[in-house]
């Protein structure tokens, strides 16, 4: 009866009914969609706290500068860095070098200096009696080491005399050299001293001590006697230097620039997780081309021997000093990733296919374990005491970067400026998450702007509502109250109306929010995105915006709608309740006999 009466009522004062829900309903859809702006840039800046990387790169001066030379590098004191409230963590990444039992090495000269077994061969042959164009022709006996394969046994190829030497040949007699083979393996060029060199820089032969280039053969027992051990501790070397993979130590490979920058991917698999660093498990990530030359896949075991030191101070071809006994010291660790490189970046910062990444805490070896010629102990890096030998700096700038606080460049190059750290260079990559932040603290700001409006606008048409709509219901309540009516079912009449007004508009409104929020949050990110990407000051870092297609995270759907509905209602039942109340406080006789105003 109660409702009926109150469906009567709104249908009897169509227009101002109509007109409340319109507004009513305009309120609702309006702050409905604030609310979910709000909620999706709150849940979107969360999400891309997550999913963005914000690093920071150090690049060194040139390393000639007696202000910041090779040793100071590697000692340097990185604990301003370290102890800054905006870094999460410093890697200071290690370069090893990582026997392995495949032959995982590609023909690349780029990495020549720790690939001389690539093209370098050991060879046993007798001279004919012939020669091709001046050179003397010889046939091969027997080949101790040839990567490529194209020396073989029963042969026919040509010497190079190398550095103008002459060699005085006798054909018959065996003779054992080792020198470059050409690429299709039609000779060999002979180069004086250089397997002397070899042998000398590993330990194997005194540095006053000589060793002929090619060397006659004079008994069976030939690899048995002093000179013939030194061939095969050579050989040893060529063969362990093509299966020698550059082993990467690392803390957070996510903060390495060609990773942060997707210029190099997982492609599967996937990356180390926090308790691996933690643990150093025994688990690496290799190159997606190395691992299907050697026929590798995810979950497989490779055995790795590694150094004892860092590949950077490792001499061309002093492996097998460090591999000795190769078989033993190997240890499995298990592919977890392969990564594929979209686009190298060079020397500083680029990668080669026969790099492997492990935890740090895998191996013995630790940055402040390292030190350097020219430092406190000089036995670490083969040279004198006043600088170093031979030293390979393949990607020197990969070694040092960390992770910052995402938003927190420009705070923490403030503070570096004013530690005034001698001879680094700074440069900082985060994906993007400066551009996507400031896009999402704008649709923030805008958010709380439309609900400020509507939830103003929304109390002042719940107090007109309540004025128009409730305040005025005394000749109504004076109808119940003749045919016997008490005030708890007059109150029931009053809120039954009031709730079935209000209830049919933010029922409107929060379903017409709903609908339009989705595509009112992505219209308003993407014309943010748009703007800030217009502004070259936004931002103080650097790089390609790999994250450029992160999307904003909707809310679940029911979340703003309620929310709206029920601020709407409440600003329409608490002032339709205390007007109520002030009906319904007077005596029936008096409402009886007053008039609507």
């Amino acid at each position: 009866m109660i409702f009926q009466n109150s469906l009567r009522q709104v249908v009897r004062t169509p227009v101002r009914t109509s007109l409340f829900v319109v507004l009513l309903t305009a309120v609702t859809a309006f702050l409905t969609i604030g609310i979910n702006l709000h909620l999706s840039a709150a849940l979107s800046i969360a999400e891309a706290d997550e999913a963005f990387t914000t690093i920071g790169t150090i690049s060194f001066r040139d390393l000639d500068n007696p202000d910041l030379n090779l040793p100071d590098i590697m000692n340097y004191d990185y604990s301003p860095i370290v102890g800054s409230k905006h870094v999460r963590l410093l890697d200071r990444r290690i370069m090893l070098a990582g026997v392995a039992d495949v032959t995982t090495v590609f023909d690349d000269v780029s990495v020549a200096p720790s690939r001389i077994g690539v093209s370098y061969s050991v060879i046993e042959f007798i001279p004919l009696e012939f020669t091709v164009d001046g050179k003397p022709a010889v046939q091969l006996l027997r080949v101790p080491h040839s990567y490529r394969g194209c020396f073989k046994e029963g042969k026919v190829i040509t010497l190079v005399a190398g550095g103008g030497e002459a060699y005085q040949l006798q054909p018959g007699k065996k003779y054992i050299t080792s020198g470059y083979e050409s690429f299709q393996g039609k000779n060999c060029s002979v180069y004086p001293l250089l397997s002397q060199a070899l042998l000398q820089h590993s330990g194997f032969l005194g540095e006053e001590a000589s060793f002929a280039s090619i060397m006659e053969i004079t008994s069976e027992d030939f690899w048995e006697s002093e000179d013939g051990l030194l061939w095969a501790h050579l050989v040893e070397m060529l063969q362990t230097s093509v299966q020698t993979l550059n082993v990467y130590t690392t803390n957070d490979l996510a903060t390495m620039r060609i990773f942060n920058q997707g210029k190099a991917l997982i492609a599967s698999g996937r990356p180390f997780t926090q308790a691996e660093y933690d643990a150093g498990a025994k688990v690496c990530i290799i190159n997606a081309a190395t691992a299907k030359r050697n026929g590798l896949q995810v979950g497989d075991r490779i055995s790795l021997a590694i150094s004892e030191q860092p590949l950077i101070f490792t001499g061309v071809g002093s492996m097998a000093e460090d591999f000795s006994d190769v078989a033993a010291s190997r240890e499995g660790y298990e592919i977890i990733g392969l990564y594929t490189i979209i686009e190298n970046m060079g020397a500083a910062y680029g990668l080669h296919e026969d790099t492997v990444f492990v935890p740090q805490r895998s191996v013995s070896i630790q940055p402040d374990n390292i030190t350097v010629a020219g430092t406190d102990n000089s036995n670490s890096v083969r040279g004198d005491s006043e600088g170093i030998s031979e030293v390979f700096l393949p990607g020197w700038e990969n070694f040092v970067s960390f992770r910052l606080v995402n938003g927190s460049v420009e705070a923490f190059k403030e503070e570096m400026a004013q530690r005034g750290l001698s001879g680094l260079n700074f440069a900082y990559y985060d994906q993007g998450y400066s551009k996507i932040s400031g896009a999402l603290s704008g649709m923030k700001e805008t958010a709380a702007i439309l609900t400020a409006i509507c939830a103003a606008a929304g109390l002042g048409i719940g107090l007109l509502f309540a004025l128009l709509f409730v305040g005025r219901q005394q000749r109504s309540i004076a109808i119940m109250y003749s045919l016997g009516a008490g005030r708890k079912k007059a109150l029931a009449f009053l809120m039954f109306s009031v709730l079935l007004v209000a209830g049919i508009a933010v029922g409107i409104g929060g379903f017409a929010g709903h609908i339009l929020s989705d595509f009112i949050s992505e219209a308003a990110y993407t014309s943010n995105v748009e703007t800030m990407a217009a502004d070259t000051s936004y931002s103080g870092v650097s790089g390609e915006d790999p994250g450029v297609g992160f999307h904003v995270v909707s809310p679940p759907g029911h979340q703003a709608p309620l929310a709206a509905a029920g601020m709407v209602l409440a600003v329409t039942l608490v002032p339709s309740s205390i007007f109520a109340a002030r009906v319904l406080k007077a005596e029936p006789i008096q409402v009886l006999t007053t008039k609507e105003e």
